[in-house]
């Protein structure tokens, strides 16, 4: 059995009497909702630099620098835009550290602390940012790695012989650019395959096991499966021509299993049981049974034993 998390209110909650709690001489018997508290007055003003500046809150991140254990875990985050360099350094063990960290910046580049009240007495911990500054088609960019674009062509399907080109470029944002480009791609599209289930059942039963009369072409005259979506004829149902114990069924070729089948079982105008019908077959399967006045919520009747 596992405690639950300790809310910040007071609470006489037996199990949280020893708990030890950072940055004050409270106890869990107090109210902890604390606004002068050390972590809450550095989460405020976390969220200060957040909100002021961009590249923190949607700027692409780069990997600088990182320790096995506790330490130091240094990244850059860089506005497409803005195009300046923070570089965000945290100290997660309980002694000071320092180290090199990598950037884009030249040698001799003089960096700006844009805060001095996250940096806590006996953690070193940095925010900083420096002072001072064909014929191809473009399908996209990627700011973090590892870096990868993906080219969508589905609109060349059918197009026989088309042979692509690509060129990627980067550019570090110190106004060095580099490139590498592949030539005479062939695009290969994969041979479409039929469903898993190819077919769904629908078993009718009406009284007496009257189905009518299909081979007159009227459909007032015999009852059928109309199917949505220009499948067939509101004039020209799928008559029941299958037969098992159960009595007469229709099959339902499947051009994608995953999607449902909507129906509806009529004789002529006359929809049975007077409601538009979905075969879901997550819920249903890909068989269903069904008699005549069945409940328009609950149409399906169990499978007869066969």
């Amino acid at each position: 059995m596992f405690d639950q998390r300790a809310d910040m209110f007071a609470n006489t909650v037996p199990v949280y009497e020893d708990n030890d709690l950072i940055g004050t001489d409270a106890t869990t018997s107090d109210d902890n909702f604390d606004r002068r508290h050390p972590i809450y007055r550095y989460l405020r003003e976390l969220g200060k630099l957040y909100d002021k500046h961009e590249a923190l809150r949607t700027g692409a991140q780069i990997h600088r620098y990182s320790t096995d254990g506790p330490g130091i875990h240094a990244f850059s985050r860089v506005d497409r835009d803005e195009r300046v360099e923070y570089v965000v350094a945290l100290n997660n063990s309980e002694s000071v550290a320092t180290v090199d960290v990598p950037t884009f910046s030249p040698g001799g580049v003089k960096y700006q602390l844009v805060s001095d009240k996250l940096i806590p007495k006996k953690i070193a911990a940095e925010t900083l940012v420096p002072v001072g500054n064909g014929d191809y088609e473009p399908i996209g960019t990627d700011d973090n790695a590892p870096y990868r674009v993906f080219y969508d062509a589905g609109h060349l399907e059918g197009a026989d012989g088309v042979r692509l080109s690509f060129r990627a470029i980067v550019n570090d944002l110190s106004g060095n650019l580099a490139a590498a480009e592949v030539v005479n791609i062939g695009v290969e599209f994969a041979e479409p395959t039929g469903p898993d289930t190819p077919y769904a059942i629908v078993d009718c039963q009406p009284p007496a096991g009257d189905y009518g009369d299909h081979t007159t072409g009227d459909f007032n005259g015999f009852r059928g499966l109309h199917l949505w979506g220009d499948v067939t004829d509101w004039q020209s149902p799928k008559p029941f021509l299958g037969e098992d114990d159960y009595g007469r069924f229709a099959g339902v070729e499947l051009a994608d299993d995953t999607l449902p089948v909507n129906f509806i079982i009529h004789q002529g105008n006359t929809k049975d049981p007077g409601a538009d019908q979905f075969l879901v077959f997550d819920r249903w399967r890909h068989e269903v049974w069904q008699i005549e006045g069945a409940d328009v919520e609950h149409p399906y009747v169990a499978p007869p034993r066969r």
